[in-house]
């Protein structure tokens, strides 16, 4: 065999090698555990909108339905009436600098209403801002789909229904299937 010939072979056999690694560790972020499904989701929806050149405007509401069909096409205000199965985005006030996506660590002031205005929870009051991770399923699902693309000083107005809430469970002063409307200001990305 001429050297030729062999080198030939070696770059044939380290491109198959490099081919099956590619595979492997793609179909071992597809079994994520169910821990990181949740940040998969937010990737993936971040992704999309960057791949379409979408950003939330002031009025976007996206259905659950939306939300999955955009993770599976990556593979990846006022008292107005919100419908069931929608979380409703609101931009307040713009914010500067980069957005925040996915895996993220996020430092953020809140206040927490029911739809008829009583207040369950707020860190404001307590003076002492939240910190958690975007799309690790730390907090509820409209939060981590909600705050995708925030900006630093950024101030949403999120309606978020009890589907992508806290459910049917009763967690106190939150009654039951509540459609929960926070008030969030991204104070700082890490």
């Amino acid at each position: 065999m001429s050297e030729k010939t062999q080198i030939i072979i070696f770059l044939i056999i380290i491109l198959l090698v490099v081919v099956v690694a590619v595979y492997y560790f793609r179909e071992s972020e597809n079994n994520q555990p169910n821990g990181q499904a949740n940040k998969q989701a937010a990737e993936d929806q971040l992704a999309e909108s960057q791949a379409t050149g979408s950003q939330p405007d002031d009025n976007q509401t996206l259905t659950v339905s939306e939300m999955n069909q955009q993770k599976n096409s990556a593979a990846s205000a006022d008292n107005s009436v919100v419908e069931t199965n929608s979380l409703d985005i609101k931009t307040l006030r713009e914010g500067t600098g980069e957005s925040a996506k996915a895996g993220d660590e996020l430092e953020v002031h809140y206040t927490g209403t029911l739809k008829d205005g009583t207040k369950f929870d707020s860190s404001r009051d307590r003076g002492v801002p939240f910190n958690f991770t975007l799309g690790a399923g730390q907090v509820i699902r409209g939060w981590d789909y909600g705050m995708i693309g925030m900006k630093v000083g950024e101030i949403r107005k999120l309606t978020i229904p009890a589907e992508l809430g806290y459910g049917s469970a009763d967690m106190g002063t939150i009654p039951p299937n509540s459609t929960l409307i926070f008030e969030a200001e991204l104070l700082k990305i890490n």
